[in-house]
């Protein structure tokens, strides 16, 4: 889910634990990871702070109950995007790794108790900087509450995965197309985070001719592959413990409790424990219908990504049925596995951080994503590998 019932190994050799370079200063220039052979590229790192959208049910967003009717034409947030501020109000930060500014523009979104470090690291490592390093421009978003972005999640706060979907994907998108135009994007994801971004095209089709392709890593909705590491990190842990230790503490301290790299409020975890558990894909909060919306939809390019070891948190069962919700007509599921030819059979995190990821399957990725047409046009069923 995001039920990332684990935090990213960020001190195993892979990503380590860092901070990042201030909002305020200069940017950081980093000397790019870079294939043998290839030729020297600088990456330049750089802040970027937006507020949310100010849209919700309470604000009549385009096809809410009670909003205006959805317009495939006109179906934004109406806020103006990239406006300042208010005072007090939260700031989503966004870290840019340029290795080209006029490469292709990639969106990273983290899934739930993680936040953008699981995409990279302060020494230069992680798929958001080897993507750079190929001349792509990454932005890596974290979401309200998460990483850098502020106020932290604590237990005032009160926001859920409805506002993520509905104001922070919206805000920082449109923050992308503010710094790059009308340039297709390519999007990236991590576990939860390719449940958000579907749910957010499937509510916000406007948005779907900017897309050009999206990988996404262990993306799951509904959980339904029972292994013993599911029933200890998905029904006990995530399902029990975390919703009681929410109801005493005010939010989910996933950082605290060594289950996760960052916290949850709540209201996100019981909303998020509704889609694992039910077949509906239903907003808790307002009864918008996304697989209704998604099966009237051609969906981007979307490579699922699952892999071998990960027996819980992205079964490779459960990625292959969260493709096969959001529509196989222009979708490729794979498993990362020696048996495949992988140099590991890697799990949820290692998928991203382990080091020999660049050397492996990293390259493909960077493939997929700048392929003028990556599924090679129509494919059914979804293509398997």
């Amino acid at each position: 889910m995001g039920t990332e019932v684990r935090g990213a190994p960020e001190a195993s050799g892979a990503l380590e634990a860092s901070g990042a370079p201030e909002a305020s200063g200069a940017p950081e220039v980093l000397e790019a990871p870079r294939a043998p052979g290839a030729a020297e590229r600088i990456v330049v790192v750089e802040k970027i702070e937006v507020p949310p959208l100010r849209a919700g049910a309470a604000a009549g967003l385009p096809g809410q109950p009670g909003g205006p009717a959805l317009d495939p034409a006109n179906d934004a947030a109406p806020d103006p995007a990239n406006r300042p501020a208010s005072p007090g109000e939260p700031k989503l930060t966004i870290t840019r790794f340029c290795g080209d500014p006029g490469g292709i523009p990639v969106l990273m979104i983290h899934g739930a108790i993680e936040n953008g470090r699981i995409f990279h690291s302060r020494s230069g490592k992680g798929l958001a900087p080897w993507l750079a390093s190929q001349g792509f421009d990454v932005f890596v978003a974290d979401l309200r509450g998460h990483g850098e972005s502020v106020p932290p999640i604590g237990r005032g706060s009160a926001f859920g995965q409805t506002e993520q979907i509905v104001e922070d994907l919206g805000a920082v998108v449109e923050a992308v197309i503010a710094r790059r135009g009308g340039a297709r994007q390519a999007w990236v994801a991590h576990s939860w985070g390719g449940v958000l971004l579907n749910s957010f095209l499937a509510r916000f089709p406007r948005y779907l001719p900017l897309v050009r392709a999206a990988v996404y890593f262990g993306s799951k909705r509904r959980v339904r592959a029972i292994t013993g590491e599911s029933l200890l990190k998905v029904w006990l842990i995530w399902g029990l413990v975390c919703p009681l230790v929410g109801s005493f503490a005010g939010y989910l301290p996933a950082a605290k409790m060594g289950i996760g790299s960052d916290n949850e409020t709540s209201l996100y975890l019981r909303q998020c424990l509704r889609w694992v558990r039910d077949d509906a894909w239903v907003d808790p909060a307002d009864g918008f219908d996304y697989g209704a919306a998604i099966r009237e939809l051609t969906m981007p390019p979307i490579w699922y990504v699952a892999a071998a070891a990960d027996l819980a948190l992205g079964h490779p069962d459960d990625v292959r049925a969260f493709m096969e919700a959001s529509g196989t007509a222009r979708a490729r599921f794979s498993i990362l596995s020696r048996a495949a030819g992988n140099r590991n059979n890697y799990d949820h995190i290692t998928m991203l951080t382990h080091p020999d990821a660049p050397g492996d399957h990293f390259p493909a990725v960077a493939e997929w994503l700048a392929a003028p047409d990556p599924a090679g046009g129509v494919i059914s069923p979804a293509r398997t590998d």
